[in-house]
C-alpha cells in the first residue's frame, strides 16, 4: 500500500521541556489532503546532554524500568504515523548505562526491584552508544492500540526505540 504525495501540510513546530528538564524540539507536519487517515510525520530531537535518571519519572510506570546511572548525550526520532500505525528510526547517544529492571506492587507507582533479571540485562545491554565507533539505531515500527491514544503510541514507539538501541528486550 502505497501512499501518495501530500499536497497541503500545516507544521507546528515546538520547543519543550520533556519532564520540565530535558530541552526538546518537535516538528509536526499534518497532512491536510489524508486527514481521515490521521497521516503525520514527527521528528523529535533532544540535542542537550542530561542525566538518564531524569528519565525515571516517564519509565518506571511505563516501562518497569529504572535507569540507576548513565548519561544521555541526545535523542533524534523521526517517524511517520497514521491512526493505526508509526514507523520510523530512533537514535539514542548514551554512556555508562545501568538498569534495573521492576515489577509493579499491588499499590499503585510502587515497584519491587527484579534481581536476577537486572543482573541479566546488564550483562546483555549495550552501556554505551556509540560503542567502539559502531553507532546503533533502530528501526521501529508499532501498531496503535485501538483503545489507546495517538500520543500513547509514539510514547510506544519512542520506548521501542530505546529497547532496540540498548539491545535488550525489557
Amino acid at each position: 500500500n502505497q501512499a501518495k504525495p501530500a499536497k497541503s501540510f500545516v507544521n507546528c513546530n515546538m520547543q519543550t521541556r520533556f519532564i520540565g528538564q530535558v530541552p526538546m524540539q518537535i516538528n509536526m507536519k499534518f497532512y491536510l489532503d489524508r486527514v481521515k487517515d490521521g497521516a503525520c510525520e514527527i521528528t523529535i530531537n533532544a540535542n542537550k546532554p542530561f542525566e538518564g535518571k531524569i528519565l525515571n519519572k516517564s519509565i518506571e510506570p511505563m516501562g518497569l524500568v529504572r535507569i540507576d546511572k548513565g548519561n544521555i548525550n541526545s535523542l533524534t526520532a523521526h517517524l511517520t504515523t497514521d491512526n493505526y500505525h508509526a514507523n520510523g528510526t530512533f537514535s539514542l547517544l548514551y554512556d555508562n548505562l545501568k538498569l534495573t529492571l521492576l515489577k509493579r506492587k499491588k499499590q499503585a507507582n510502587n515497584f519491587n526491584k527484579r534481581n536476577i533479571l537486572s543482573l541479566l540485562a546488564n550483562v546483555v545491554v549495550k552501556n554505551s552508544n556509540p560503542n567502539n565507533s559502531r553507532l546503533r539505531t533502530a528501526d521501529v515500527k508499532f501498531r496503535r492500540d485501538d483503545y489507546k491514544s495517538f500520543f500513547n503510541m509514539v510514547w510506544k514507539f519512542a520506548f521501542t526505540g530505546i529497547k532496540d538501541v540498548v539491545g535488550v528486550k525489557l
